[in-house]
């Protein structure tokens, strides 16, 4: 199974007012803090999908673009909806040849390694589950993996709809329950980046 990872990174930032992946945690940023624990893993490429909005990648560590496993593409529909930038990463992810996709979002920076490779060790474990996801509390979220058996209902998604749909859908999912809430906390108004960082402040 090749798994190629699609990190979401092409958000508005409209709640935060200026691009929430750039805010500094700790020595690096909330982007690249959530990149840097996706390249823990063993996927074989992280296709990153940037907006036109906030198409710099001021907000990347140097050290992490020089990564050959990771792969920029921007995305000239991001403003539309999480799914044209799921779809556009999807495009990317299958003429690389994926037969698996992982999606992960960018604004989740204490999302631990261990949970994507749960979800990824679980896929292997079960090539019957045609979709895996991570589970808080009974509720399926990212980091999610899709074969490519669910690449054409990815594909028809639109607007703000998110892969969640899929999941909801797919009578084969697998559901990985994790028990710490903070693992999928995401960062999206300026409130949520104070929280972060007196949280990153109390285990420094």
């Amino acid at each position: 199974m090749k798994t190629v990872a699609i990190c979401l990174a092409a958000g508005q930032s409209a709640r935060m007012g200026e691009n929430k992946l750039a805010l500094p945690l700790l020595e690096t940023t909330v982007g690249s803090a959530s990149l840097k624990t996706a390249l823990g893993t063993d996927v074989a490429k992280i296709v990153v999908v940037i907006g036109e909005k906030y198409g710099h990648t001021s907000w990347l560590d140097p050290k992490l673009l020089a990564d050959r496993r990771i792969m920029l593409v921007c995305c000239r529909k991001a403003a539309e909806g999480q799914a044209e930038s799921l779809k556009c990463g999807l495009e990317v992810a299958g003429a690389l040849g994926a037969s698996a996709v992982l999606i992960l979002l960018a604004d989740q920076p204490f999302l631990p390694a261990s949970v994507i490779k749960s979800v990824l060790a679980t896929a292997k474990r079960r090539p019957d589950a045609t979709s895996v996801s991570a589970c808080y509390k009974g509720k399926q979220r990212p980091p999610a993996l899709f074969r490519q058996s669910l690449f054409v209902k990815l594909h028809a998604l639109a607007g703000d709809e998110g892969a969640r749909a899929v999941l909801r859908k797919d009578k084969s999912s697998l559901a990985v329950p994790v028990a710490d809430a903070s693992a999928f906390f995401d960062i999206d108004t300026k409130e949520d980046y104070q929280w972060a960082c007196r949280h990153l402040q109390k285990w420094k």
